[in-house]
């Protein structure tokens, strides 16, 4: 089983995603991601998280299941 977190206090939080992309190089998948940390730093802030194929996969299969997730809790929350 292996499990993906991003968290920790100001600076290491990583805020709210602006934009993100993907690119496939080789055998592995290079993530990129600007981020919006108003609180630390007044421009968004660029990051590259540099994956295997497998992580990328898990990681896609961990953002699915919060969207779902999400989109159930806004759908009781809207009764």
């Amino acid at each position: 089983m292996m499990g993906i977190k991003f968290e920790g206090e100001p600076p290491f939080d990583l805020g709210l995603a602006q934009t993100a992309s993907a690119q496939v190089l080789e055998s592995t998948v290079v993530l990129r991601v600007t981020l919006s940390v108003p609180n630390v730093r007044p421009k968004p802030v660029p990051v590259r998280v540099t994956m295997t194929a497998d992580v990328a996969n898990t990681l896609l299969d961990h953002l699915a299941t919060a969207v779902r997730t999400a989109e159930l809790h806004k759908r009781r929350k809207g009764r």
